[in-house]
């Protein structure tokens, strides 16, 4: 992509900024982050009892059995670590690792279509985007948007 003088932009950041003003010209106005007050800890224990029961470890190896009785056990400790993942923004928690699957029955495997991607994601970071989940939904009505911001 170019930018207005003929540059080739590489980056994220320039790239969604030359978006940015494509779709809204003129003065750009300043994100302020604003603060949100909540709970954590009841935050957290609703992020945890949404969790799912019937799946696996994620990447860190770490499932949510386990997130559960560590909340249990300890959950001042457990409630530090997401206080300060969200407020520190840790990489590690977005970062997916992609498996690749076969599709049962496909003619040929040189073609896309004939696997399945899984993203896995750390557990502790699925617990974190949940509770971003319900902060988000407190102030914004989600609708029908996507799967994964539906109830249930």
């Amino acid at each position: 992509m170019c930018d207005f003088d003929g540059r080739l932009v590489g980056h994220h950041a320039a790239i969604s900024d030359l978006i940015a003003a494509q779709l809204r010209p003129g003065d750009e106005q300043p994100w302020h982050p604003c603060t949100v007050e909540m709970d954590p800890a009841c935050e957290l224990e609703s992020a945890i009892k949404r969790s799912p029961t019937n799946t696996g470890p994620g990447l860190d190896d770490i499932g949510y059995p386990f997130i559960r009785y560590w909340w249990k056990v300890k959950p001042d400790c457990l409630e530090r670590l997401v206080d300060y993942g969200l407020t520190n923004d840790i990489p590690d928690w977005h970062s997916p690792e992609v498996v690749l699957i076969p599709k049962a029955d496909q003619p040929r495997y040189d073609i896309v279509r004939s696997w399945c991607m899984i993203h896995l994601l750390p557990t502790i970071g699925k617990v974190v985007e949940r509770i971003v989940l319900l902060r988000i939904a407190e102030h914004v009505v989600l609708g029908q948007t996507q799967l994964g911001s539906r109830c249930k």
